[in-house]
């Protein structure tokens, strides 16, 4: 069963939705908020949220072979010392 944030933890919503704007402020390249949420997502165990970052990071540019390794990012060659 999957719980309604938006009505269970308004407050929390809005404190996300207030992070989302200052990270989209352009500090940023998009792609990175975007491989934090999925990975985010992954450890949250959310199979709806890993299929939506991982769309939206797609839909960004982010190549597939780019997306396999966030689980394991540490190790992964393909993250740079910034990600």
């Amino acid at each position: 069963m999957r719980i309604d944030h938006r009505s269970v933890l308004p407050a929390a919503i809005e404190v996300l939705a207030g992070v989302e704007k200052a990270v989209g402020t352009g500090m940023l390249e998009p792609e990175l908020p975007e491989l934090v949420k999925l990975r985010v997502s992954q450890l949250n165990g959310c199979g709806y949220c890993v299929g939506m970052h991982t769309k939206d990071a797609i839909a960004l540019g982010v190549v597939v072979q780019r997306l396999h390794p966030v689980a394991s990012w540490r190790q992964a060659p393909r993250c740079s010392e910034r990600e």
